[in-house]
């Protein structure tokens, strides 16, 4: 599925038969998660055609709502989702723009967010953010956050809506991308560490 190019004409029958190979093997095979992932983005985000993509969202949420998916391939997905690309929009904005696949994309990465996992969960903040960040109002994400966590909310994820309100408040022209935010998250959880010595 990988040496698929770019536009090719595939056969829907084929091709479903080949996304649920995929899913199976992400179940059975976890430790090959990078390759999984990103067939999975692949031929939602790139230009196949719409038949293709339908199939492709189909297993995508599919694999969202399988508990026997390992937690670390859902959250490279959604990694690749929000990844920020060279002058174009996140393939989550891309998604976004249709009304329908918005609301389910926030459906899913509302039931993910629940999951123990800190690194999912930066990434469904990021999500999130990216979803609504034409709003302009950083209130969607403080109750993203405050509805769908258990109390103590983590430290990387406080200093993230943190970081992310404080460019709301200074209408900052910038957006912090995932890596900053996640990397500023980091540095202070780590200096709060050493500092409780």
């Amino acid at each position: 599925m990988n040496k698929i190019k770019l536009n090719a004409k595939l056969e829907n029958q084929t091709f479903t038969k080949q996304m649920e190979c995929l899913y199976i093997l992400s179940k059975k095979y976890p430790k090959y998660w990078k390759s999984y992932s990103w067939l999975f983005v692949k031929f939602i985000a790139l230009d196949y055609s719409n038949d293709i993509q339908k199939i492709s969202f189909q297993y995508l949420f599919k694999v969202f709502d399988d508990k026997d998916v390992n937690i670390f391939i859902k959250t490279i997905i959604i990694h690749h989702l929000v990844k920020p690309r060279k002058g174009a929009l996140t393939y989550i904005e891309r998604i976004g723009i249709n009304t329908k696949l918005r609301n389910r994309i926030i459906e899913h990465i509302t039931k993910l967010m629940k999951i123990s996992c800190i690194a999912l969960q930066l990434n469904c903040l990021y999500a999130y953010y990216l979803i609504f960040r034409r709003d302009g109002d950083h209130g969607h994400l403080q109750d993203f956050v405050s509805h769908n966590l258990k109390r103590p909310i983590p430290k990387p994820i406080q200093q993230a809506v943190y970081q992310i309100g404080t460019l709301y408040e200074n209408h900052s022209p910038r957006l912090a991308s995932f890596e900053e935010i996640l990397e500023e998250s980091e540095i202070e959880y780590e200096s709060e560490g050493l500092n409780s010595q």
